[in-house]
């Protein structure tokens, strides 16, 4: 499982009108047509339950 674009992925899910065909530690392989597209992985902060606040 990955996160690209704040949508989680996993094989076989679409992106932007590619297939992601593997997913790496460090990267996500797409494959658009007869491309194929790398998408390099970087590690995220941990992740926690704040929301935005606006400012007033």
């Amino acid at each position: 499982m990955a996160v690209i674009d704040g949508q989680v992925v996993r094989v076989g899910s679409k992106v932007g009108g590619a297939v992601v065909t593997e997913i790496r530690d460090t990267a996500v392989l797409l494959r658009r047509g007869k491309s194929q597209e790398t998408f390099t992985l970087y590690p995220s902060s941990k992740l926690n339950n704040q929301t935005d606040r606006k400012q007033e």
